[in-house]
């Protein structure tokens, strides 16, 4: 121990006396290490962290499937209690679904995220309530009463935290619940992501929704499950004992001997809501492992040259009697001083940067609600990150600073050239460099052609001067007639508010994930196609194709006339007129889904209904009129910028329903940049990650070529005392980087095959190996590197013969 503090205050030292090394070199690692806890901050938070929870390991997740499909998540009630009464795998089972719901707040209403759950579901999951009590048995059976567990968050801010708030109700979509507990500060709900702020029993699903099958029906699909594994289970096993009991609980099973069980482990809880971004920050973890070890590499360089300069005290060090083990520990000593140093700065700048990751969302729910703060598993992984920094970087420039042939060290006549022939370490670490800076450039050059050619996809509308605001008549506990009053009151209290050019209503807006769709199989619709049929059904008012600028190429627009009892009525897009009516005009035609009859009054141009990426889909429109739906999106075209006018048109809506929730305001061309963030973020990332690691290379070759300027001065000095021109020697010192440059290029360039299989599939419009943009990032990395290598070559054009021949 004795030995090592020694250690330390030597190293420490001697750290000190070249600052401007040493500041290089922190800063290097830092940014290495600092960009790596920070998306291993992000990847800790989307997909490590495990629900506060007693043993979260034990937790599944409950699907069924047929044999080769896609699991099914959704059950119904009695398959739910089947399964939960029957199985001897499981300790417990629960079933849940997330929703949004109206609290009022005086004369506003907040909305807020609930979750209708089973009566055993904090019993299952093994919380304790902070205060009060959780649900009891009885509290999942028809007609229970109103009772509510909420949220820490939610009893802080809107009960004051006091533990009076038991004897209180909240008022949730018109109806009144009795608090009976609070839940634990740390818990906020089985979906990842989510902050859950109430949670209610399942029984009140049915009474919000008007629908009292949903506890009687097995018909109807909605709840999601989950379970706890009875101690020594093995997941197999239990998924096993699960399938066989199945078809004795469901109707599906039985007619299909492929239907089972699949159980998945979820410590962290349901990963819907995060699930689109694991695969981006994983590509992202690789990314900034990348600039680590080009960071590793240019600090291995300066300690290599440092240990040049060091060569005379290390030479006496070992005359002396020092064994080359006591100066490998005592080198390796130092490089650690700096991992640490790198890895505290480092784990600094991730604690700046986790606010930057506060409006994380995804396409799916939105924004997300996650805690990136560094945890001590984060301070750990900053811990292995700098140790392992140390084997990287440290090991093998401490190896070669203690070989040294003592005699010409001790005459002081030792000089070795950094470019001799055959590679030498410097020149190996910056061909690494490069290779690995271009792998990321070309990366980042890729994805964001990629998001270009999806942000210029033609997607069938004209969304400028388009104002989007969402309202829900269930957050205001409004019922079906009450609901069509205001939308009625509000088209036309909008209709002549000063700057609209028009408005309207639609369940679903272009390019979104949600919405409803009907499937029907083949010969399931009249006309009749041969073959299984997926149509998306959009519910929008009069003067929905005029307000988004979507054209309606035959027909006409839905009218007032086309009210609850006439005839029923649909607008079909180009495609479902193509595939049902091929070559023929469907306006005035019949359509059958199965169970009703429309007439088709128009054709609409076809649009992107779910995402940018997909094919032509099928798609018909329904007018409100024929169709109430609870909650609808606002739009509204105006004629100069339509956020400005935002605040305007919400006092207008509040005119009409003063207690009005209205939420995700944006304007229509703010809706469609949603659906590609996370290809904006990954492009962005990927940039920036890019340009840190060219800019650590130019550092890395800067230093290199400096040193290889410092250790030639003499050689330059002879060259120009026997004629050299100074064009002569700044060729030179430049094709002497160029050619490691080179070398680095080509491997990068075959780095990129390997990059072209991993990000393919995540790609658009683009070939992962794109001539065009492999070009690019090469001709950028050249041209840095021959800066980093102009300045010190420059330099050397100014050495003084007569100075540089006495040197040394």
């Amino acid at each position: 121990m004795r030995t090592l503090i020694k250690d330390l205050r030597y190293g420490i030292r001697m750290l000190a006396r070249t600052p401007g090394f040493t500041l290089v070199a922190v800063l290097s690692l830092a940014l290495g290490i600092g960009v790596n806890t920070t998306v291993f901050s992000l990847l800790d938070a989307v997909m490590l962290r495990s629900l506060p929870i007693q043993k979260p390991d034990q937790i599944v997740e409950i699907a069924t499937s047929e044999a080769g499909g896609a699991p099914h998540l959704d059950f119904s009630y009695p398959l739910y209690a089947a399964l939960r009464d029957h199985n001897d795998v499981l300790s417990g089972m629960v079933a849940y679904v997330d929703t949004s719901l109206g609290l009022a707040a005086g004369d506003q209403t907040e909305r807020i995220r609930a979750e209708f759950v089973s009566a055993n579901y904090f019993s299952v999951l093994g919380i304790q309530p902070t205060i009060g009590s959780a649900f009891a048995p009885d509290d999942e059976r028809p007609g229970a009463a109103r009772a509510a567990v909420i949220s820490y968050a939610l009893w802080k801010r809107r009960l004051g935290g006091e533990p009076a708030a038991l004897q209180k109700t909240i008022t949730l979509n018109g109806r009144n619940f009795s608090v009976v507990g609070v839940a634990p500060k740390q818990f906020s709900g089985m979906l990842r992501g989510m902050q859950t702020d109430v949670w209610i029993t399942l029984p009140h699903n049915a009474d919000f929704d008007g629908n009292p099958r949903l506890l009687s029906s097995d018909q109807v699909s909605w709840l999601l499950l989950a379970g706890r594994l009875k101690p020594g289970t093995d997941i197999r096993q239990a998924q096993a004992r699960l399938t066989a009991l199945l078809p004795g609980v469901s109707q599906e099973a039985r007619e299909s001997a492929n239907w089972g069980v699949v159980l998945k482990p979820v410590p962290g809880g349901n990963e819907f809501y995060v699930d689109e971004l694991a695969r981006p920050l994983r590509l992202l973890f690789i990314a900034v492992v990348l600039i680590l070890a080009i960071a590793c590499a240019n600090v291995a360089s300066l300690l290599l040259a440092r240990a040049k300069t060091r060569a005379k005290e290390i030479g006496i060090r070992l005359a002396l009697g020092a064994t080359r083990r006591r100066i490998v520990r005592q080198l390796l000593t130092e490089s650690l001083l700096l991992a640490l140093a790198g890895g505290a700065l480092g784990f600094l700048m991730a604690l700046w940067t986790s606010g930057l990751a506060t409006g994380l969302r995804t396409r799916v729910g939105g924004a997300l609600d996650l805690d990136v703060t560094p945890n001590v598993r984060v301070l750990l992984f900053t811990l292995v990150a700098s140790i392992l920094t140390v084997l990287l970087f440290g090991v093998v420039p401490a190896l070669r600073g203690s070989r040294l042939d003592l005699v010409p060290i001790l005459k002081d006549s030792a000089t070795t050239p950094v470019f001799r022939r055959g590679p030498s370490l410097h020149s190996l670490m910056v061909v690494t460099q490069v290779t690995l800076s271009l792998v990321l450039l070309a990366g980042a050059g890729l994805f964001l052609r990629s998001l270009w050619k999806l942000q210029s996809i033609e997607k069938g509308f004209t969304g400028d001067n388009v104002l989007a605001m969402s309202l829900s008549m269930e957050l205001q506990g409004y019922d079906e007639k009450r609901g069509k009053n205001f939308y009625a009151a509000a088209l036309e209290n909008l209709s002549s508010f000063p700057g609209i050019q028009s408005v309207s209503l639609a369940s679903a807006l272009p390019v979104s994930a949600g919405g409803s769709r009907m499937e029907r199989p083949a010969n399931g619709t009249k006309p009749a196609v041969g073959e299984y049929v997926s149509i998306d059904i959009v519910t929008v008012s009069p003067r929905f194709f005029e307000t988004t600028g979507l054209p309606l190429l035959r027909g006409r627009d839905f009218r007032l006339l086309d009210a609850e009892k006439s005839a029923k009525v649909t607008i079909i897009n180009e495609s479902m007129a193509k595939k049902f009516w091929p070559g023929e005009d469907p306006v005035g035609r019949s359509f059958n889904d199965g169970l009703t009859t429309f007439e088709v009054v128009g054709v609409a141009g076809d649009t992107k209904y779910r995402n940018l990426r997909e094919p032509p889909r099928l798609a018909m429109y329904e007018p409100l009129a024929q169709g109430y739906r609870p909650s609808m999106n606002l739009l509204v075209r105006t004629a100069g910028d339509p956020a400005a006018l935002a605040p305007a048109i919400q006092n207008q809506l509040h005119s009409v329903e003063p207690a009005l929730t209205i939420f995700n305001v944006r304007t229509l061309f703010e809706h469609v940049g949603r659906s590609l963030y996370v290809e904006r973020m990954e492009s962005l990332l990927l940039i920036f990650f890019g340009f840190l690691a060219l800019l650590l290379t130019a550092i890395g070759i800067y230093g290199v070529v400096a040193y290889s300027v410092a250790q030639r001065t003499r050689e330059v000095g002879i060259r120009m005392a026997l004629g050299a021109q100074k064009r002569d020697v700044l060729k030179l010192i430049l094709v002497k980087g160029l050619v490691l440059v080179a070398w680095g290029t080509g491997f990068g360039l075959i780095g990129c095959y390997w990059l072209s299989r991993l990000v393919s599939s995540q790609l658009y419009g683009v070939s992962p190996n794109d001539p065009a943009t492999l070009a690019s990032v090469a001709a950028l990395l050249i041209a840095v590197a021959l800066l980093a290598s102009y300045l010190p070559a420059r330099r050397a054009t100014k050495v003084d013969p007569l100075v540089a021949l006495r040197y040394e």
